[in-house]
């Protein structure tokens, strides 16, 4: 076994009857597959795919008020959806996926989750449901504030579970400070139901993932960006500031252990200067990611550009 996966996964019982998805073994160059309006979407530190509908859905970074947005496929089309009671520090991602107590009903999650000092006491996930048509403000389903067991994180990746539980990648490192292995937590779907009803929850640690040693970056291009989980909880996609990567593991089970070498693939995308967002897409192969960083560094009037990139094979 790779030494790397062997200290960088703790405790996964794969589960036999489980149809599982392969990793891809093969990608075709990103492309550019539309454009995100600068003016409204300047700092795309979220994107996630309806499964439901023909639409996606963004967040934005730092300063943009309390709101999210929606799109056509290729990123036309931008318009804002503000959320009653939701007053963001630092909203650094977007998630589909079950709402906390219904898993009937299916949610738009917004991560208040950035603390680029590791000084927040808590931070929170607001749940939306997803509708195919928004009004122009709409009440979450559910707002959920949580801690980590071990002191405060930084993080701007997490994605929701078939079953409804949360699972929060950190960023662990800096423009300033060596990059070291990402931190993997979660929180049960019943816990999130609870927290819902105004009781704050404390994160399970589940194990670690040396993103640094896999995409052979010790720098920013291994600080991981954002996450997106595919829709039967095989695998997920890691964004990085340089890279992609995609691992295959049940994060539907709550014990791990140490997978093979061949569970984790690097993506060699094209990449955007500080891409910050990612999502699977509908088949649940291909990727699209973004950038927060065009608009910063070439002004409003540039559009930001939306990758995709497909898997072959």
């Amino acid at each position: 076994m790779n030494r790397v996966f062997e200290l960088a996964f703790v405790a996964l019982v794969m589960t036999p009857s489980l149809a599982r998805a392969a990793l891809c073994s093969k990608w075709a160059p990103a492309v550019e597959v539309g454009k995100l309006d600068p003016k409204k979407i300047d700092e795309s530190s979220g994107l996630a795919v309806s499964r439901r509908f023909d639409v996606l859905y963004h967040n934005n970074d730092s300063g943009t008020g309390p709101q999210f947005w929606i799109t056509s496929r290729d990123g036309s089309g931008a318009r804002a959806v503000k959320i009653k009671d939701y007053v963001p520090k630092d909203p650094e991602e977007i998630a589909v996926g079950p709402c906390p107590g219904s898993a009937k009903k299916t949610c738009i999650a917004l991560g208040d989750i950035g603390d680029n000092r590791g000084a927040r006491k808590n931070v929170g996930v607001f749940f939306v449901e997803e509708l195919e048509k928004f009004t122009n403000e709409v009440t979450p389903v559910g707002i959920v504030r949580f801690r980590y067991p071990d002191g405060a994180r930084d993080a701007e990746a997490f994605g929701i579970m078939p079953n409804g539980d949360l699972v929060v990648v950190t960023k662990e490192g800096s423009l300033l400070k060596p990059t070291k292995p990402a931190r993997i937590y979660r929180a049960r779907a019943s816990d999130l139901a609870r927290a819902t009803a105004g009781e704050e929850i404390t994160l399970m640690h589940v194990g670690t993932i040396d993103v640094p040693a896999i995409v052979k970056d010790k720098g920013v291009g291994g600080l991981v960006t954002a996450m997106s989980i595919a829709g039967d909880g095989s695998r997920f996609v890691l964004l990085t500031y340089d890279k992609a990567v995609e691992v295959e593991i049940d994060l539907s089970t709550e014990k791990w252990v140490g997978v093979a070498s061949e569970a984790a693939r690097v993506v060699d995308i094209a990449r955007l200067q500080g891409q910050e967002s990612v999502s699977y897409d509908r088949n649940e192969k291909d990727i699209l990611y973004s950038t927060e960083q065009v608009p910063r560094i070439f002004g409003k009037d540039h559009a930001v550009p939306l990758m995709k990139a497909s898997c072959l094979q």
